[in-house]
């Protein structure tokens, strides 16, 4: 599990963190203003961090092949978000047919 982020970090614009067996981000992530792009491909999230919809410059989020059953309402706050990907978990809310229908549908 990541615990804290150096405050170098805030300077970040995208983050990979694909295949590291993670469940947790910490609340610091919220503070990472410039990101843009961030993938965590192959985890164990359960659920996609409530932090992340104060990453208001997000344009891409990868969340696929984790463990996810639902998308928090935190995820509409992203309102630079175009690209949303989720394959390869069990997403019940929203149902799996609204998330291909694209961000605007959610």
């Amino acid at each position: 599990e990541i615990m804290r982020l150096p405050h170098l970090f805030v300077h970040l614009v995208s983050i990979n963190m694909d295949h590291n067996q993670l469940s947790l981000l910490p609340r610091e992530v919220s503070k990472l203003t410039n990101l843009t792009g961030m993938s965590f491909r192959r985890n164990l999230f359960r659920a996609c961090p409530q932090v992340l919809g104060k990453c208001h410059n997000l344009t891409e989020l990868n969340f696929e092949r984790n463990l996810l059953t639902f998308l928090p309402l935190e995820i509409g706050n992203l309102t630079a978000l175009t690209k949303l990907r989720v394959d390869g978990n069990t997403l019940t809310q929203p149902p799996i047919e609204i998330v291909r229908m694209g961000i605007p549908a959610m």
